[in-house]
């Protein structure tokens, strides 16, 4: 069953990837494309760097030159260790960026008997450890904020909700599950070192508390939940469960579930806001602003209120400007890159660390 899922998937990636300019397999940002107009720093009043994990990365993007570079140790197209139907997504530790972890689907492929991998690197990209996943999963695995346990989504091999979570520690033994409901992909994080929060079906659940939030149906679905650094607060999206995940506006809630508030505001036509994720001084929460095959960036104040995403005019919401075009560009060219705000990743593996 996970070989024709694949498949589809591995054509749909080519699909975005050709019509928005995203992904991993242009050239390398050692050789970018000249830019004849250099600018200081294109994104004032913020900083650090952005960690993108998922298929169409990888890349850091440094927010203070809106240029684009590999993540270190991170080989994910023709990877002589693995078979070319793998299938590549990574998380740093928590806001650190000290170590990541790789999830790799289809690490050791066999006729019926696929297997994932879990694989640890240190902020150089070198392999501190790795292990052989008893189930499939539907990666990205993260790391909880000690760095002691790993949680995923994975294939439930029983009877009930299709895909459920499972967190292993770190030699890979199960050691806590959430088999009793429907999780997707990215509809998960790290509350404490020992909890997790989880969207599934119209709630908000953290694992050892009582339901945190749960959504009228009229009003959407929630989903992508992403923990503030300090734990006490968790923004995620309220709208429309789509094939690619949940589109609509951003929220935040306390982390015991109270204070809701929503963070951007809905569009004249469609809304499609997602992947909120906080900086690493808890002042501004990253949203991409997914527009037909072109995505946009914008960082909103972590305290704001029904924000718009525009590009220009007066809003609290600020665009994220980078170089975006040099991930494609061939080794060597010489093509000018404009700066503008597209950002072509459209969900999961994101994270926001320092400089």
């Amino acid at each position: 069953m996970k070989f024709s899922k694949i498949l589809l998937l591995n054509a749909f990636c080519l699909f975005l990837l050709q019509a928005c300019g995203g992904g991993g397999g242009g050239g390398s940002s050692s050789n970018p494309g000249s830019n004849p107009n250099p600018v200081g720093n294109p994104n004032p009043d913020i900083s650090g760097r952005i960690f993108i994990g998922n298929r169409f990365g990888p890349w850091i993007l440094d927010l203070s030159t809106g240029h684009y570079s590999s993540i270190p140790g991170a080989v994910w197209e023709s990877n002589p260790n693995y078979p070319g139907l793998a299938d590549f997504t990574a998380y740093p530790l928590s806001y650190s960026g000290s170590e990541y972890i790789e999830t790799v689907e289809n690490c050791q492929v066999e006729f019926g008997n696929d297997r994932d991998c879990i694989v640890f690197h240190d902020e150089n990209g070198s392999i501190n450890s790795q292990f052989q996943l008893p189930d499939i999963t539907f990666g990205p695995a993260r790391l909880s904020r000690d760095g002691v346990s790993v949680a995923v989504v994975v294939e439930n091999p029983n009877s009930g909700p299709f895909s459920i979570l499972h967190v292993y520690d770190r030699s890979g033994t199960l050691t806590a599950r959430v088999d009793q409901r429907q999780i997707e992909a990215h509809n998960f994080d790290w509350l404490m070192s020992d909890q997790v929060v989880y969207a599934s079906g119209q709630t908000l659940y953290a694992t050892g508390q009582a339901p945190l939030l749960t959504i009228p149906v009229a009003q959407g679905v929630p989903g992508e939940p992403s923990v503030s650094p300090d734990g006490t607060q968790i923004a995620f999206v309220i709208g429309e469960d789509t094939s690619s995940g949940v589109l609509g506006t951003i929220w935040v809630i306390n982390s015991d579930g109270s204070g809701l508030r929503q963070l951007t505001a809905a569009n004249a036509d469609t809304t499609n806001h997602r992947s909120p994720f906080w900086s690493p001084d808890g002042e501004w929460i990253f949203v991409t602003d997914q527009v037909s095959f072109e995505t946009s960036a914008y960082v909103v104040p972590s305290r704001a209120e029904r924000a718009p995403l525009i590009q220009s005019g007066t809003t609290v919401a600020r665009p994220v400007l980078s170089y975006y075009e040099e991930v494609n560009a061939p080794p060597g060219s010489t093509d000018p890159i404009p700066l503008n705000a597209r950002f072509g990743v459209r969900a999961g593996s994101l994270a926001w660390l320092p400089e």
